[in-house]
């Protein structure tokens, strides 16, 4: 493994670290699943690539976790009836294709082209509903922890719709626009924590906690 993507994945294993911490520390429980499963798969994908074996796998995994855990966030959020149960069969469907992804189109040592096409989709189509939702109010967007976490959805799966819709076929380009690819993936991941960080720093546990403690160190 060269310097670049040691680099790079110790970097984006600092930051889930961060958002792990921060997310017990504000006790959000849908995001400490979300970075401690992260730092799991973070770690194992730098390990194995260290070593010069394929990871690939992990993304198989790590997809289907992160299209059922993402959804909890809107679930938790949407109000709607209907929307739920949207989101409950997306789930169930999600699931099947994930299994059957590897078997039939895109195979385990591959890069799963197909769920993240439409994981991105999905995303991006439940963030700009929520979004809209989220301006009817009238309030202070920048002030909601959920108009970052939202956003740093839409953001994230916008990026990987445009990088990955057809990653399998890119693969047989020359090594420069491969890495063009992973770079600029690597870059919206860091923008997708940071905001989603942001976001916890917004929340009214976090706050009040942090006021708490520097009322007592300080005052």
């Amino acid at each position: 493994m060269d310097t670049y993507w040691l680099t790079t994945y110790i970097l984006q294993i600092v930051i889930l670290i961060i958002g792990l911490l921060l997310a017990i520390f504000s006790r959000q429980g849908i995001l400490i699943g979300y970075y401690a499963f992260f730092v799991l798969i973070g770690v194992s994908g730098t390990l194995l690539a260290s070593k010069g074996i394929n990871n690939m796998f992990l993304f198989h995994s790590e997809t289907l976790f992160e299209f059922i855990i993402l959804n909890l966030i809107f679930y938790k959020y949407f109000k709607s009836e209907y929307i739920k149960l949207a989101i409950i069969i997306a789930d169930v469907l999600f699931i099947v294709i994930a299994v059957l992804t590897p078997i039939y189109w895109n195979p385990i040592e591959t890069f799963n082209e197909i769920p993240r096409v439409i994981s991105s989709l999905w995303f991006i189509g439940l963030s700009l509903f929520l979004l809209k939702s989220l301006m009817d109010y009238k309030q202070d967007l920048f002030s909601l922890p959920t108009f970052w976490y939202v956003s740093a959805i839409f953001f994230y799966f916008t990026i990987n719709l445009m990088l990955f819709s057809s990653y399998n076929r890119i693969g047989g380009l020359d090594f420069g626009k491969y890495f063009d690819v992973w770079m600029i993936n690597d870059l919206s991941m860091y923008v997708l924590h940071f905001m989603i960080i942001y976001g916890i720093s917004r929340e009214r546990v976090f706050i009040s906690k942090t006021s708490a403690f520097l009322n007592k160190s300080f005052i």
